[in-house]
C-alpha cells in the first residue's frame, strides 16, 4: 500500500522511514517549504509568554532570539518537545 506524505521535505523523509518500517510504500510529495523571514518582527518588549503552534515556528524563533526566559505554551506534544529541545522551559 502506498502512503502519500505531504510534509516539508526534511519532515517527509523522517516520516517515510517510519512508514517503510511498517511495510508501507511512502510517496513523498512536499506541499510546502519552511522558509524563515529575513527580517522578522522582534518580540514585543512587554511579551509575557510565547505561544508556539508548530515545531517549525519553534526552530525559526530559536534561530533569531536567544532569550529562553519567557514561559511557553505549545499546540501539541511535538511542538512542546521541539521547544524543550531548543532550551525553552514550560
Amino acid at each position: 500500500m502506498k502512503v502519500l506524505i505531504t510534509r516539508p521535505l526534511a519532515a517527509a523523509r523522517q516520516l517515510a522511514g517510519r512508514v517503510s518500517a511498517l511495510g508501507l510504500e511512502p510517496v513523498l510529495a512536499p506541499m510546502l517549504e519552511i522558509v524563515p523571514l529575513r527580517d522578522p518582527a522582534g518580540l514585543p518588549a512587554d511579551a509575557s509568554a510565547l505561544l508556539f503552534t508548530s515545531a517549525n515556528a519553534v526552530r525559526c524563533l530559536a534561530r533569531r532570539h536567544s532569550d529562553r526566559t519567557l514561559p511557553i505554551f505549545a499546540a501539541g506534544e511535538a511542538t512542546a518537545a521541539a521547544a524543550l529541545a531548543e532550551g525553552f522551559e514550560k
